[in-house]
């Protein structure tokens, strides 16, 4: 998307900022000057990709300089943001907020045993 704006977004985007929502959906503010066009672009692969720094988890995205801390016992606390594109009455509207997600890390696995039915305030 960077790069397209670079390259286009003034002679053929009228100054308008597209919301891509990752997967098909193209979106502007207004009409384009345009019904159909073909762009060359450069696609990078988010796996192999040193200037992207981010952890994207479903719609999520993560990077170590939002928050990231070790709660303990191998689990980790990520702070980031998640984004989608909703169909609302008035046309779409992109929806962002901040997420935060707990995981383990990477080598550790751990069985859960001994669950039980009673109310906590039960359990002695």
């Amino acid at each position: 998307m960077k790069q397209l704006l670079e390259k286009h977004g003034k002679t053929h985007f009228n100054g308008c900022l597209p919301a891509y929502d990752g997967r098909k959906g193209f979106y502007t503010a207004g009409a384009l000057p345009f019904t159909s066009k073909d762009f060359n672009i450069k696609l990078i692969d988010r796996d192999e990709s040193g200037d992207i720094n981010c952890t994207v988890v479903g719609r999520s995205f993560f990077a170590p300089g939002f928050h990231k801390s070790e709660i303990g016992f191998g689990v980790e606390c990520w702070k980031g943001f998640y984004q989608s594109l909703r169909p609302t009455q008035m046309g779409m509207s992109l929806n962002m907020g901040v997420k935060v997600e707990v995981a383990h890390g990477e080598s550790k696995r751990y069985r859960v045993s001994g669950i039980t039915s009673q109310p906590t305030k039960k359990l002695k």
